[in-house]
């Protein structure tokens, strides 16, 4: 941002930015990788990109956005405005099929990024980012896993967590689970419902399910993090779409 109100004027200008490389958190030492390899002209739309990597964006495992967005996130936000463009030209709702996919994940203690050795450009890397999220079958995460091996090469394990998590998320979404979240202290799942939650297809043998109705919540106990990722895939992948 700083940058960005540099050389505004007539006049030549210059920035210098001071800091204490013992003191720097790893999202300010990506920010200033950032600024080092984009220097150029016109390079201020792959700083911004490489920003909103940094600090996240939309709803794919978590929003943080500005405004009524921040609230919602930004794809729920979206549709939450096309609704009520529907109801004012007198439509009806659209089904689960067609709703936009608002589940969140947080807290999933995994690195679920695209590298920038594996897909070198931001903008390809945003692309990708987008058509992960508007996936609304596991098959079109198939399809889009194996074009990226073919276009890329092998998975990094990053991207392979990416991938799970997507799946992950698109299952939750089909069974009514608003936001899926991980207590790393208690070792815990914990579901927030949709309307239409079947709470029967939730719960693993051997692991405790605590089901509160009056705020809506699921909790699954004794889940390490090492067993997560296969706990969460147990859940949510095969499941059933809700009927609205």
């Amino acid at each position: 941002q700083l940058r960005g109100r540099v050389g505004r004027s007539n006049r030549r200008a210059f920035s210098y930015f001071l800091y204490d490389p013992k003191r720097l958190s790893d999202p300010s030492r990506e920010r200033l990788k950032a600024l080092k390899e984009f220097s150029g002209a016109g390079s201020g739309m792959k700083i911004a990109m490489r920003d909103l990597e940094i600090r996240g964006f939309g709803t794919l495992l978590g929003a943080e956005q500005h405004g009524n967005i921040n609230s919602v996130g930004l794809y729920l936000y979206r549709e939450m405005v096309e609704k009520a463009m529907r109801e004012l030209r007198g439509e009806e709702d659209i089904g689960v099929e067609e709703r936009a996919v608002d589940t969140e994940l947080k807290n999933i203690p995994f690195d679920m990024v695209i590298p920038e050795d594996y897909v070198s450009d931001s903008i390809e890397r945003l692309k990708i980012y987008r058509r992960i999220a508007v996936c609304k079958e596991e098959n079109e995460i198939n399809e889009l896993e194996s074009e990226l091996i073919d276009r890329f090469g092998r998975l990094p394990y990053q991207v392979t967590s990416l991938l799970d998590a997507s799946r992950v998320r698109l299952g939750a979404f089909k069974i009514g689970i608003s936001s899926v979240e991980y207590d790393s202290y208690s070792e815990s799942i914990i579901m927030v419902h949709g309307e239409n939650h079947i709470r029967e297809s939730l719960g693993i043998k051997g692991r405790r399910l605590v089901v509160n109705e009056r705020e809506g919540k699921s909790i699954l106990y004794g889940v390490p993090e090492r067993h997560l990722m296969k706990t969460l895939k147990t859940l949510f992948l095969g499941a059933e779409t809700v009927v609205q």
